[in-house]
């Protein structure tokens, strides 16, 4: 993975000033953490927390990172001649000439109505950014599955410390290095994007966190829980959830908090995995000196901290136990559902929402901050089964809705994965860059040292706390078993006194039958109180967690099983669909500059030829351009296709009549990677005819007015999530495959008769 550059730090900005800020977001968090401690951690948001659009971010909100957005430029405005010159020569290589009149009267129509273009160039002048909508609604609208290719993967690079290549401590290091990167975030300490002295758009950064995307039977839509403070966890086809802030102080959790709490999540077992129903139904808690089947110790997890009363599992449902006499799985793999198509996804979650139980494990994971994956799989590190075991693995311990997920597998290969509705790969990349030198960094192993000697001292002091508690406890038993021998005699002696034949009957003490109870303090003679309860080891590790993890369920019918198995078999086939492979070529950037050649136009002319010489046909090519350094920019897709593109493409397949030189050849080449550079340009200049076209078709959706050209201007380049030709294109092109084909067979046919004669 290519290295991020040097950040350079803002002005005004000194450790001093970081470190307020960082210590008044710590004080905000731990008020925030305080206000929810009353409440579990799965209840349903409020309106106030959970904020739902569908269309664009809410009017008025924002961020710290907002300020760097005035001082980028905003969009460029092209003229409305030139776009729809630009547009009618494009249309050339795809349309009939009837077509291509037909459009053009469709045009001149519009370009003749000035009122109408002055009313669409008044609304494109005063939008802040003519694609912010456009952008977010046209993948809100997308009703297919969530494409592999559609969204971000980054797969990081080992670690350099062969030792921390382990699973948990790859995950717990990362996972750390997260939650330090979203402190930056929301502290504004984020350095900007930089291209060489261009800043770009910070504005995405705050929408990797807490942001999700919800299925809606016509159209999605995208959540944003701003004070959520946990992560949802997938692990052995569970979801856990675990809070990754302290409860006194506010500040994220360090390297060794999460790896004991994903320790906890890893060596606890589920309550359904009971020997007898009984069992179940009662969830009588196993002692922490139980094994696992290798003879290793295992905890449960579930004991009682001295401030968190709530059990690690709640109550069983009635699905739960429905589900272990018919022998059916407790835990499905919910994960599946999110890969199947928006609209059936939307219609399944709606039956799932309606159990309590159901609904509450929906809103914790969805309103998690991000998601954490630890994935049995074991790919080779750097491999292309690495890319796909990151990317989507086996689907069911996915939640593909989330922006932002951390895989980990087995042998520590880890990577980063997402939903680019709300962001672009250039986010993600930064954050991977960012976690991946935090957790290899000098000062990361400086701490781990630190909460290693911490933890053993920590350890130390327990054991020295129960030696000197058990003391103690003995010392004051003897006392009390004294007083009782003294009291007793003296009560049988003051009763033989009075004439009494018999002793007094002993009155039985019962022991406490709660733990608070136990731990009150005891005071047996004037001066002795015992003060110190007797922690198990299992909460003195809890002790300074606001929450232990806890583990979600699932209250499902029948129904709802089966359309979850029907899922996984959809995500086999869909997975089996995705190719992905890797290419190690001998012509690099360095020989194509050499050549005077540009590496973007010549590779789009590599892709476009392959096409023609398979289809006998021109192809809908789509490039990215990143506008980040414009106001509120993202990355959009501009067609490259030209018609000295296609005539290069015929004369190099061989499909034209004239003969063609080598010096015609680099000609032709020379043309066509020219006329790609001068499209590139214009897009990287927010100048594209192309992106012009789509923001004149939003304003005309905006305007209410039903023209004719807002149904023509994306007829022949229709985008998708996948940037690939429409059905509608497809058909064109298959049409003109055959009629090309018909033709070759006559003109060989022809060929034969004439040798023949």
């Amino acid at each position: 993975m290519a290295q991020q550059p040097q950040e350079t730090p803002r002005e005004g900005a000194g450790p001093a000033c970081d470190a307020d800020r960082l210590q008044a977001a710590h004080e905000y968090v731990r008020m925030e953490l305080a206000s929810q401690q009353s409440r579990s951690l799965k209840s349903p948001m409020t309106p106030h927390e959970r904020r739902v659009f569908g269309a664009s971010l809410p009017h008025g909100s924002s961020t710290p990172l907002d300020r760097y957005q005035r001082t980028l430029p905003a969009l460029s405005q092209p003229s409305l001649t030139s776009s729809m010159n630009a547009y009618l020569r494009a249309l050339q290589t795809f349309v009939s000439k009837e077509q291509l009149q037909q459009t053009a009267k469709h045009v001149e129509d519009f370009v003749k109505d000035t009122g109408l273009a002055e009313k669409v160039a008044v609304y494109l002048a005063n939008a802040e950014n003519r694609f912010e909508t456009l952008d977010l609604e046209r993948q809100l609208e997308h009703r297919h599955s969530a494409f592999l290719n559609g969204n971000p993967v980054i797969l990081l690079r080992p670690d350099p410390v062969a030792d921390r290549n382990t699973q948990l401590e790859r995950a717990a290091r990362l996972t750390s290095a997260l939650l330090a990167f979203k402190a930056q975030v929301d502290c504004d300490l984020i350095a900007p994007d930089k291209k060489g002295k261009q800043g770009k758009t910070m504005h995405l950064y705050p929408t990797l966190f807490n942001h999700t995307r919800l299925p809606g039977e016509t159209k999605d839509a995208v959540a944003q829980y701003f004070r959520s403070t946990h992560v949802p966890l997938a692990y052995d086809g569970l979801w856990w959830t675990f809070d990754a802030y302290h409860s006194e102080t506010g500040k994220p959790f360090t390297t060794c908090q999460v790896e004991d709490t994903l320790l906890a999540i890893v060596n606890t077992q589920p309550p359904w995995a009971t020997s007898t129903l009984d069992e179940l139904t009662n969830r009588t808690p196993r002692g922490p000196t139980e094994a696992n089947a290798d003879g290793t110790p295992r905890g449960d997890g579930d004991g009682d901290g001295p401030q968190d009363e709530r059990p690690a599992f709640r109550s069983v449902t009635a699905g739960t136990c429905l589900a272990m006499l018919t022998g059916a799985d407790p835990s499905p793999s919910v994960g599946a559902l999110t890969w199947l198509p928006r609209g059936k996804w939307a219609r399944l979650r709606r039956e799932m929402a309606a159990a309590p139980t159901t609904a509450q494990s929906l809103e914790a994971i969805e309103s998690g901050m991000f998601a954490v994956v630890l994935s049995p799989e074991a790919p080779e590190p750097g491999s292309m089964d690495a890319l796909r075991a990151i990317a989507h693995g086996g689907g069911q311990d996915r939640w593909a809705d989330k922006s932002l997920t951390l895989v980990v597998c087995a042998n520590g290969v880890a990577g980063l994965c997402g939903n680019s509705t709300v962001y672009d790969y250039q986010q993600l990349h930064r954050v991977a860059t960012s976690i991946w030198q935090a957790s290899n960094s000098d000062d990361s192993a400086a701490q781990d040292r630190a909460a290693v000697v911490e933890r053993a001292a920590k350890r130390e002091r327990f054991l020295q706390q129960q030696v000197e508690l058990q003391a103690r406890q003995a010392r004051e038993e003897e006392r009390r078993r004294e007083q009782e021998r003294q009291r007793e005699e003296e009560e049988s002696a003051a009763h033989f006194r009075k004439g009494g034949k018999k002793d007094p009957p002993k009155t039985k003490q019962s022991p406490p039958s709660t733990r608070e109870e136990a731990m009150r303090p005891r005071s047996t003679t004037p001066g002795v109180t015992v003060l110190e309860p007797q922690l198990t080891e299992e909460e003195c590790i809890f002790e300074d967690f606001v929450a232990r993890p806890v583990l979600l369920e699932w209250d499902l019918s029948p129904e709802l099983r089966k359309q979850i198995t029907a899922a996984e078999h959809y995500c086999a086939r869909l997975f089996a669909q995705a190719e992905a492979e890797e290419l190690d070529v001998e012509l690099g950037e360095r020989k194509l500059r050499c050549a005077d050649a540009r590496p973007g136009p010549f590779v789009q002319l590599a892709v476009q030829l392959a096409h023609y010489k398979v289809y006998k046909a021109p192809c809908v090519v789509m490039e990215s351009v990143n506008m980040a350094g414009f106001r509120q920019g993202r990355v959009q897709a501009v067609p490259t296709v030209t018609q000295a593109s296609t005539h290069f493409c015929k004369a190099a397949s061989g499909h034209t009549q004239q003969q063609h030189s080598m010096q015609d050849m680099n000609s032709l080449l020379g043309n066509a990677m020219s006329d790609q550079a001068h499209l590139m340009e214009s897009a990287e200049k927010a100048l594209s005819w192309h992106t012009h076209l789509l923001a004149i078709d939003q304003a005309l959706q905006f305007l209410a007015h039903q023209d004719a050209l807002q149904h023509e201007t994306m007829r022949w380049f229709h985008q998708s999530e996948l940037q690939a030709c429409s059905r509608r294109d497809a058909r064109v092109v298959a049409r003109r495959q055959n009629a090309e084909l018909q033709r070759l067979l006559q003109e060989e046919k022809a060929l034969e008769d004439e040798a023949n004669a």
